[in-house]
């Protein structure tokens, strides 16, 4: 995957959503390229500076707060690295330790999974 920006102020807090262990590479030939675009005030101040996220030539998100691509940037990442990684199984859920074990806590969105895993963290496991 590659990633391109149009400012390079946008650069550093994309790299906190990019998947864990990434790793910068040279090479640019890529098989899904990101490009977060942000939008500015031109020549006609009426329009407002809407920032853009594509996929390929997909447009995945519009927004007025750069922000909020970063989330849908992640979002987006982690459903084609599911897809594309054949060998691989990943489960929607919260993860815990308790006492020396891991707790998985598998479930679709909106299934309060979040709020077990907040509990348990007050409760004194360790969130991962």
């Amino acid at each position: 995957m590659g990633v391109r920006v149009s400012a390079e102020h946008l650069l550093e807090p994309l790299v906190s959503h990019l998947p864990a262990g990434w790793k910068p590479e040279s090479s640019r030939t890529v098989e899904r390229l990101y490009s977060v675009i942000r939008g500015s005030v031109g020549p006609r101040p009426s329009l407002r500076p809407f920032s853009f996220l594509y996929a390929d030539a997909q447009q995945l998100a519009r927004t007025l707060h750069t922000e909020d691509l970063y989330d849908a940037l992640e979002a987006d990442i982690d459903f084609y690295l599911a897809q594309a990684a054949r060998q691989r199984l990943f489960v929607h859920a919260g993860v815990v330790a308790w006492k020396g074990q891991a707790i998985v806590i598998p479930g679709q969105s909106r299934s309060v999974k979040t709020t077990l895993v907040k509990a348990f963290v007050q409760a004194g496991a360790s969130y991962y």
